[in-house]
């Protein structure tokens, strides 16, 4: 039983042996068997991008012609070293550009692929604080806006409120005005109602016993006055000669001086 079962384990190890070898000689031959020659090459990203993010890999597809070709000539192109190409991918790096890679194998050139790479995060960071500031800008010119319409609006109303308060002044003297050359041409109205022969008590004739005394127009002085109505008038007033005697008076004062006094001046001769 024992020299059954040596032979039988010789005969398993002599079989294994083969087997090991026959393995053996396969891969050799496969390597020794000649490779195709590349006869193109293709280069494609999957889902591509106009921007790529600065420290990003990229992955490639690269399709070689005919199928059995070896890869081992494959040689991988990048136009800068900033970014990173190999037969796993694209790595961008940290600077920011526009890149091209490619890939040959003897005089065989695959198609060229470009690559535009940028910090994104930083872009959009500054397009957002660009956007802070065009608002706030925005709101400081509409608020400046705001407070000089606010001011022209209070300016034009304080013009208005103004000019009605000055047309309303102006209204009131005029009408005080009006009140009083009525009350002079009443006042001569009541010195013209005196009887035309009317005498001083004492029956004496001169130049003051009428109501109607032309006379009392030829003065040198410069004013006449009615010291009852409180009127100046111009000698050649025709309102003189109708002044009673008792109330007739001259005076070579300047108007203002007898209106310091209380006197006003004629609506009739001095319009």
């Amino acid at each position: 039983m024992v020299k059954k079962n040596t032979k039988e384990n010789d005969m398993k190890r002599k079989t294994k042996g083969i087997m090991t070898a026959a393995i053996a000689l396969v891969i050799i031959g496969s390597a020794l068997l000649p490779r195709e020659k590349v006869e193109s090459i293709e280069l494609s990203i999957p889902n591509y991008k106009p921007v790529y993010d600065i420290n990003t890999d990229i992955p490639i597809d690269i399709s070689v012609l005919p199928e059995n070709a070896g890869t081992g000539s494959l040689e991988y192109i990048s136009d800068d070293d900033s970014i990173t190409f190999s037969s796993t991918g694209i790595s961008t790096g940290n600077k920011e550009g526009s890149y091209t890679v490619y890939v040959v194998s003897g005089d065989i050139k695959s198609d060229t692929i470009t690559i535009n790479v940028a910090d994104i995060t930083a872009r959009e960071e500054l397009a957002k604080a660009e956007a802070e500031r065009e608002a706030a800008e925005k709101a400081a010119r509409e608020a400046e806006e705001k407070a000089s319409r606010e001011a022209e609006e209070k300016a034009s109303r304080e013009a208005e409120e103004k000019a009605s308060k000055a047309a309303a002044s102006n209204a009131s003297t005029d009408q005080t005005q009006k009140s009083s050359d009525n009350q002079g041409e009443n006042t001569n109205g009541q010195e013209n109602a005196a009887p035309a022969d009317a005498n001083p008590p004492d029956g004496s004739k001169n130049n003051f016993d009428t109501y109607d005394n032309a006379e009392q127009q030829n003065t040198e002085a410069a004013y006449v006055l009615n010291t009852s109505s409180k009127k100046i008038h111009h000698p050649s007033c025709r309102s003189v000669p109708k002044i009673a005697p008792e109330n007739y008076s001259t005076s070579n004062q300047s108007v203002d001086e007898l209106v310091n006094q209380g006197y006003s001046t004629c609506g009739i001769c001095f319009k």
